[in-house]
């Protein structure tokens, strides 16, 4: 659904592939110190995030899609789920 909001966290050490098939994805990134907005909206853009980036992802039209790649299987402990915490971890590192 356009303007659905999905994201909400960060990797400490994950490595991400992203591309938008159908639709448009609008990305936003926090790196701690500046924030971008990225659009995907062909498949031929590709964004590839490193680990201790901030993510949200906007919708912008029905029935976009966003494909993910990982370089690392799931583990919940890589997870950063609370922006505060986020930006402790930068300022940390």
């Amino acid at each position: 659904d356009p303007g659905a909001r999905r994201g909400y966290h960060a990797h400490k050490k994950l490595h991400q592939l992203m591309f938008c098939p159908h639709g448009s994805i609008e990305m936003e990134l926090d790196d701690g110190r500046e924030k971008i907005k990225i659009v995907l909206d062909t498949p031929n853009k590709v964004l590839i995030l490193k680990p201790g980036i901030w993510r949200e992802f906007v919708s912008k039209k029905k029935g976009s899609v966003l494909c993910v790649l990982a370089s690392e299987k799931y583990e919940e402990e890589d997870y950063v789920r609370e922006h505060g915490k986020f930006i402790e971890m930068v300022n940390e590192g």
